[in-house]
C-alpha cells in the first residue's frame, strides 16, 4: 500500500510538472508574438526572439507590457516596473507549490461559445444592460409624383437604416453611493450564499484545498473520466458541496479566493446567539480571519478589503432609513478599514478587534430593533439596505445560467435554486420576490441572447406573481416597501419592485410592439412569446394606481382592442417610413414599383406571421393592417397618377405592381372584414386607386395604335412574299409566319403590362386580329385570275349563243383577249405557288386555334383585376361575362376561319382549272385523238398527267392534298 501510495505521488508530480511547462512554453510563444508585432522592442532584441533565457517570464507582469504597448513606448524588460504585480486577478497560491488552478478541465471543456461575447461593464444587478436597438426618425415623404428624392439604398423593412443603443428599462432600485461594482456584488453575493449555507449547518463547507489534498492520490491513481470524478466527488462529499462548487464556477470566483472565505466561513454560526446573520456581521466575520498573507499580493488584497468597507458604508451610511446619519465613530473603522497602513501595519490585532466589535455592535443594536412587517425571519436591514439584498440576490440568480453559453440554462437549476433558497433570510426574500426576480433575471438574458425559450421561462415566473393571491397582508406591505423609481412620459413614479418588474418588462415590450416589423421579421416564433407577455404583465396606468391594459387574451376587452390596434397602426407606419425613406436609385426600375414590391412583402409578413397572433386580442388586425399600407402607399402613389397621361415606361413600370399590390390588400383585406363585422364594429372600407378608370383610355389608345402597325407590318410582308415553302417540313408561306409572330407580340405585351382590361380593349384587340389577318386572306385572293382566261377560245362555228327570243338571230358571242397583266399573272401563279398558298391558308386556320387559345388563357389571369370589386363609378354592364366572351370570340375567329375556307376552295377550283387548261393544254386539247385514234390515245396523256398530280401530292399539306387532287380530275372531266 505504501509503495503503491508513493507510486500515486509521484505521477501526481509528473503529470504537474510536464502540465505547467506546457502552459509556461505557451505563454513565453505568446509574449514573444505580442512584443514582435507590436514594434515596442528595443533595438538590443531581436526581433524572432524577444524574450531572453534571462528574462522571467513566470514575473513578467503581462498587464504592464499590454499597457505600455498601448501608450506607444519602448518595452525595455530590464525594467523592474515590469514585474509589478497585474492590474487583473492572478493565480492564487496553492500549498502544492507550483501547482495552479482552473475553472475547468481544459481538455474536456468544449468548444468556446459562438454567440457573441456581452458588452463591457453590464450592471445586470441595478438593471442598466443595454441592448442594441433602432429608431428611425419620421420623414415620411409626401411628395413622390416623379420619386427623384429617395436615398440610394435598398430597402429593407426588418432592418433599420441608423442603429443607435437604447437601453432597457431599469426596476429603479435606489443607487449604489459607495462604488461597489458589478464584480464587487458578484463576490460579494457568493460570501453571504457561503456563510448562509455555514450557519444553517445543512453542509459542512470546507476549502477546497483540503478536498483536492484528501482525494489527489485515488483521483490520480483511477485515472478517471471527467464525468466519473465528477459523480465520484458528489458521492464522497455530498451533492450540495458539489453543487456550491458549481455556482462558484458560474460566478466566476477563484479557486484561492473560494479557499479563503471557505476556510473563514467553515465554522460560522449565529444560531448559538439566537439571531439572524446579517450582511454587516457576514463582512465583518470574514475581515477578522483574513489577512494579506492570504494573497498572492497585495493589490487583489486590498481591493477585496475595500470591497467590505464599500459595503458596510452602503449598508450603514447610505441605506433607506440613515441608520448613521449622527454616527462618526463606525465612519472611522470603516476609513481604518480602507486605509493601506493603518489597518494592517500601524493597527495591532487587538486594535483592530476593537475596531470591528464597535461595528458588531452597531449591526446588533440595529438587528434587534423590531420587525416592521412581522414577516418569519425578518429583520430591519430588509427593508433598510433592500437594494443591496435584491441586487446581491439578482447575482445569485444569474449562476443558473452557463458561463460557456449564456443561453442555456443549466440542467441542476432546481437544485441551485433550491441552495440559494438558504440566503432568503438574510436578503429578505419571499416567494413573490424570487419569481418576480427571477422572472426578471431570465427576461434580461433572452434580451441579450435572443433565446425563445428563455422568455417562455420568464413569461412562467411572471405569471406566478400575478396569480398569486395576496392573502398575506404583512408580505404585501412588505413588497409595498420595496419602493423603485421610474420616470415615464415626465412623470416621476415610485412603484413598489413587483409593480417595477412588470412596468419595466411591459415599458420593453410596448416598444418592441409598436415595430414589430422591425424587430421580430427575423425570428416570427419570438413574437408570439412577446405578445403573451405583453398581454401578462400588461403596461402601468399612470393616471390609476396599477391598470393592466392588457391583462388576458380575452378579445372582447376594448382595452386590447385598443391598444392592439395602436401597435398595428404605428408598426406599419414605421416599417412603410423606412421603405420610402429608403432610396432605389441603384435599382432598374421606377422607385414607386420597388416600394409596392416592399410594401407587398410588409403585407405577406403580416397576413401569414403577425395578424395570426394579434388577432387573438384583435380580431380586426389583418383587416387594419391591409387599409393602413393601402392608404400610405397611395399617398405616394396619387401625385404619380396625376400627371399620367399615356403609357410611358415609368406608367407601365409603376401602374401593373400598384393594380397587384392593391388586389392583393383587397384580397386580405376582404377575406376578414365580411367575419369580422359580424362580431365586432368595423365601418372603414378601402378606398381604391381607381387605377382602372386611368387605364382603360390610355390601353385602348395603345390597342388602337397597335392596329396600324400590325396591318403595316402585315402588308409589308405579304409585298416581299416570293411563295416559296418556308421549309421541307414547314409548307407555309413566311410571310405568315411574321404575320402571326406580331399579333402574338402585340397580345403578350398587352396581357404582360399586367394593366387593368376590360371586354372593350378586348374586343379592340381581336379587331386588329381580325382586320389584319383578313386584309392577307383577301390580297391571296385577289392575286388569283378569272378561269375563263385558262380555257381556250370558241371555235366560230360554235361561236354563237341561243338568243331567248326563239325567232331572234343568234348573236355572235364576243372573246376576251387576254391581257398582258393576266399573261404575267399566270405564269406566276405555278401550281408551286398555288400549293403554297393552299398551305398558307390551311395554317392560318390551325393557328387561330392555337391564338384563341392563348387569348382565353390571358383573359382568365386579367379578369381579376377587373373583377375583384364593384367600382361605383364604372358601369356594371362592363363586367366580364363568360357568355358575351366566348361569342365574341366565335363571331371573330369563326369569320376569318370562314374566308380561309372560302379562298381554299377558290384556290384549289383555280388550280385544277390551270393545271389542265393551261399547263396541259397542248397534251389535253391539241393532241387528244388528233389526227387519228390509235395515235393519239389518252395513254399518251397519263404520263404528263402524272407529273402533274406527283408535284401537288409533294408541294400540298396532307389535308388539302385530296380536295386540289378532285378539282384537278373535275377540270379534266370539263375538258373532255
Amino acid at each position: 500500500m505504501e509503495a503503491s501510495s508513493s507510486s500515486c505521488s509521484n505521477t501526481n508530480v509528473s503529470l504537474s510538472s510536464s502540465l505547467l511547462q506546457l502552459y509556461r512554453s505557451d505563454r513565453r510563444k505568446l509574449l514573444d508574438f505580442v512584443l514582435c508585432t507590436s514594434g515596442s522592442i528595443p533595438r538590443s532584441h531581436g526581433p524572432e526572439a524577444p524574450l531572453s533565457d534571462d528574462v522571467d517570464v513566470d514575473r513578467l507582469s503581462v498587464d504592464s507590457v499590454i499597457d505600455c504597448i498601448k501608450a506607444g513606448a519602448k518595452v525595455d524588460l530590464s525594467d523592474n516596473e515590469y514585474y509589478a504585480p497585474s492590474h487583473f486577478p492572478l493565480m492564487m497560491p496553492s500549498r502544492l507549490g507550483d501547482s495552479y488552478f482552473l475553472f475547468s478541465n481544459p481538455n474536456q471543456a468544449g468548444s468556446p461559445p459562438r454567440r457573441v461575447p456581452p458588452p463591457v461593464q453590464v450592471d445586470r444587478a441595478s438593471s442598466s444592460a443595454s441592448y442594441s436597438s433602432s429608431y428611425q426618425g419620421f420623414t415620411f415623404l409626401k411628395n413622390t409624383a416623379a420619386a427623384k428624392n429617395f436615398v440610394e439604398q435598398k430597402a429593407d423593412f426588418s432592418a433599420p437604416l441608423n442603429t443607435i443603443p437604447v437601453k432597457i428599462p431599469a426596476i429603479g432600485l435606489p443607487f449604489l453611493r459607495s462604488g461597489l461594482s458589478d464584480d464587487d456584488l458578484r463576490e460579494v453575493s457568493y460570501e453571504v450564499l457561503l456563510a448562509s449555507i455555514a450557519d444553517s449547518g445543512s453542509t459542512d463547507i470546507q476549502p477546497v484545498d483540503d478536498l483536492t489534498k484528501d482525494k489527489m492520490p485515488k483521483f490520480l491513481g483511477r485515472l478517471k473520466s471527467k464525468k466519473e470524478r465528477v459523480h465520484s466527488g458528489l458521492q464522497t462529499h455530498g451533492r450540495s458541496l458539489g453543487l456550491i462548487n458549481t455556482v462558484r464556477v458560474q460566478m466566476q470566483i477563484s479557486v484561492g479566493l473560494d479557499a479563503c472565505i471557505r476556510k473563514r466561513l467553515k465554522h460560522y454560526s449565529t444560531r448559538a446567539s439566537g439571531r439572524q446573520p446579517s450582511i454587516p456581521h457576514i463582512v465583518v466575520h470574514l475581515l477578522s480571519g483574513i489577512s494579506r498573507s492570504d494573497f498572492l499580493n497585495e493589490k487583489a488584497y486590498m481591493q477585496w478589503k475595500s470591497r467590505k468597507a464599500n459595503l458596510l458604508k452602503e449598508v450603514f451610511y447610505f441605506s433607506s432609513d440613515h441608520v448613521l446619519s449622527d454616527s462618526s465613530d463606525i465612519g472611522s473603522s470603516i476609513s481604518n478599514i480602507l486605509s493601506d497602513n493603518d489597518w494592517d501595519i500601524i493597527k495591532t490585532p487587538n486594535e483592530r478587534s476593537e475596531l470591528l466589535s464597535a461595528i458588531i455592535k452597531l449591526d446588533l443594536k440595529i438587528s434587534s430593533k423590531p420587525a416592521r412587517f412581522g414577516i418569519s425571519c425578518e429583520t430591519y436591514f430588509w427593508t433598510a439596505s433592500y437594494h443591496i439584498n435584491l441586487r446581491l440576490y439578482i447575482r445569485l440568480l444569474y449562476s443558473v445560467f452557463d458561463i460557456l453559453d449564456e443561453a442555456q440554462i443549466l440542467m441542476e437549476v432546481e437544485e441551485i435554486l433550491q441552495l440559494i433558497k438558504v440566503t432568503w433570510p438574510v436578503l429578505g426574500i419571499t416567494d413573490k420576490i424570487h419569481s418576480a426576480l427571477f422572472g426578471w433575471v431570465l427576461f434580461l438574458q433572452f434580451i441579450e441572447t435572443d433565446k425563445s425559450e428563455l422568455l417562455e421561462y420568464a413569461l412562467l415566473e411572471l405569471r406566478k406573481v400575478l396569480t398569486t393571491e395576496d392573502r398575506d397582508v404583512n408580505e404585501r406591505l412588505y413588497i409595498n416597501s420595496l419602493l423603485c423609481s421610474k420616470v415615464f412620459n415626465n412623470v416621476d413614479l415610485k412603484l413598489n419592485l413587483v409593480h417595477a418588474i412588470l412596468f419595466s418588462v411591459g415599458i420593453w415590450c410596448n416598444e418592441k410592439l409598436q415595430d414589430y416589423h422591425l424587430h421580430f421579421s427575423q425570428n416570427p416564433l419570438i413574437f408570439r412569446a412577446v405578445m403573451n407577455l405583453a398581454s401578462t404583465v400588461g403596461l402601468l396606468n399612470i393616471n390609476n394606481c396599477f391598470e393592466l391594459e392588457l391583462p388576458n387574451s380575452n378579445c372582447s376587452d376594448e382595452g386590447a382592442f385598443r391598444k392592439v390596434k395602436l401597435y398595428v397602426e404605428r408598426s406599419i407606419m414605421s416599417a412603410f417610413e423606412r421603405m420610402a425613406n429608403c432610396g432605389f436609385k441603384a435599382q432598374p426600375t421606377h422607385p414607386l414599383a420597388m416600394l409596392a414590391k416592399e410594401v407587398k412583402l410588409i403585407a405577406d409578413m403580416e397576413s401569414e406571421v403577425f395578424s395570426p397572433v394579434l388577432s387573438q386580442w384583435y380580431s380586426a388586425a389583418g383587416v387594419l393592417s391591409a387599409l393602413h399600407l393601402h392608404q400610405l402607399y397611395g399617398e405616394e402613389l396619387k401625385p404619380f397618377l396625376k400627371e399620367v397621361s399615356c403609357l410611358t415606361e415609368d406608367v407601365i413600370l409603376v401602374l401593373p405592381v400598384a393594380n397587384m399590390l392593391e388586389s392583393q390588400l383587397y384580397a386580405f383585406y376582404s377575406s376578414l372584414a365580411k367575419e369580422i363585422r359580424s362580431h365586432h364594429p368595423f365601418e372603414e372600407n378601402m378606398y381604391f386607386y381607381q387605377i382602372e378608370l386611368i387605364c382603360t383610355p390610355l390601353v385602348l389608345d395603345w390597342v388602337i395604335a397597335q392596329r396600324v402597325h400590325v396591318l403595316e407590318w402585315t402588308a409589308r410582308a405579304f409585298e416581299l412574299e416570293n411563295w416559296e415553302p418556308l421549309s421541307h417540313q414547314q409548307k407555309q408561306a413566311p410571310s405568315i409566319v411574321e404575320v402571326f409572330r406580331i399579333i402574338e407580340e402585340s397580345v403578350d405585351q398587352l396581357f404582360k403590362m399586367n394593366l387593368p382590361v376590360d371586354i372593350t380593349h378586348l374586343q379592340a384587340l381581336i379587331s386588329v386580329i381580325y382586320h389584319s389577318l383578313d386584309e392577307y386572306i383577301r390580297k391571296i385572293v385577289d392575286q388569283l385570275v378569272d378561269k375563263r382566261y385558262l380555257r381556250p377560245v370558241i371555235p366560230p362555228l360554235t361561236r354563237y349563243e341561243e338568243s331567248v327570243i326563239p325567232m331572234t338571230k343568234k348573236k355572235l358571242v364576243e372573246c376576251d383577249l387576254m391581257a398582258p397583266d393576266v399573261k404575267k399573272k399566270l405564269d406566276i401563279l405555278t401550281i408551286s405557288k398555288l400549293c403554297t398558298r393552299l398551305n398558307t391558308l390551311q395554317y392560318i386556320h390551325k393557328q387561330l386555334n392555337a391564338l384563341e387559345a392563348n387569348l382565353k388563357d390571358y383573359w382568365s389571369l386579367a379578369q381579376p383585376f377587373s373583377d375583384r370589386h364593384c367600382r361605383n363609378d364604372i358601369d356594371e354592364a362592363q363586367s366580364h361575362s363568360s357568355d358575351s366572351t366566348e361569342a365574341l370570340f366565335a363571331v371573330a375567329f369563326d369569320s376569318i376561319k370562314d374566308a380561309a375556307n372560302d379562298a381554299i376552295s377558290k384556290i384549289c377550283d383555280f388550280t385544277g382549272a390551270r393545271a389542265i387548261f393551261w399547263d396541259l393544254r397542248e397534251m389535253f386539247l391539241f393532241r387528244l385523238y388528233y389526227l387519228n385514234v390509235e395515235g393519239a390515245r389518252l395513254e399518251n396523256v397519263l404520263t404528263h398527267f402524272d407529273i402533274i398530280l406527283d408535284q401537288v401530292c409533294g408541294l400540298l399539306d396532307d389535308t388539302l392534298r385530296d380536295r386540289v387532287v378532285l378539282n384537278i380530275f373535275r377540270a379534266s372531266m370539263v375538258c373532255l
